[in-house]
């Protein structure tokens, strides 16, 4: 016994299909067998086809007024949703924390200090130690372009090097001049000259903060 379209059938021989009176639901794909439901099952069938439907009516029914007793505690609820998605939030972060051996960032002023931070994506256990170059507009474009003497008023931070940098290990076989965007950090090219697979060198060439623009009259003026 087996069933096609939510109705028990026998599966019978295509040529004894008069040995067995009734409905034919299906057929094999080789046309050797007829899935036959017997007249006799008919009514039986029928009987829990209706029995079927009042239960899904009564499934509709029972969530239908389960969802209005809901409706009356919607505030409570919503609050609830709100608290455990913000424990699980917390949960999720110790979790990670621990297992990349996280430390707590200390605060200086109204700053949080990262010392030796790297991108919680970077696997430690395969990172390879590279140096970065981190270039500034060369004109210190806050605190204006000229001095009060009208000479160039020079960035005395234009170029910071951070030797203690760490990145994925396939930049560090890229090739002079290929170029990556470093996450929050800006745009990188490998250094034409100093850059090696044993000694990753890389510098920014775009800082994704920079809204420098020359003025109009040029450097001479």
């Amino acid at each position: 016994i087996t069933m096609r379209s939510d109705r028990y059938v026998v599966p019978v021989k295509a040529d004894h299909k008069g040995a067995v009176p009734g409905l034919v639901h299906d057929i094999s794909a080789s046309g050797m067998t007829l899935f036959v439901e017997p007249m006799a099952a008919v009514k039986a069938n029928n009987e829990l086809r209706e029995l079927a439907a009042k239960e899904r009516l009564e499934i509709e029914r029972i969530l239908a007024e389960l969802s209005a007793d809901c409706a009356e505690h919607q505030e409570d609820i919503a609050a609830s949703f709100e608290l455990l998605v913000r424990l699980d939030l917390i949960f999720a972060k110790a979790k990670l924390s621990y297992k990349l051996d996280c430390q707590e960032a200390t605060t200086e002023g109204n700053g949080i200090v990262l010392r030796r931070a790297r991108h919680p994506l970077l696997d430690q256990a395969t990172a390879v130690h590279a140096e970065v170059r981190l270039y500034e507009n060369i004109v210190d474009e806050e605190a204006g372009v000229y001095n009060e003497d009208g000479s160039v008023n020079l960035n005395p931070d234009s170029l910071k090097v951070c030797k203690n940098a760490y990145i994925e290990p396939q930049l560090a076989k890229a090739r002079v001049f290929d170029s990556f965007q470093f996450v929050r950090n800006g745009f990188f090219v490998a250094d034409c000259k100093d850059f090696t697979e044993d000694h990753p060198v890389f510098n920014r060439i775009v800082s994704l903060k920079s809204s420098f623009k020359l003025p109009k009259e040029g450097i001479n003026g």
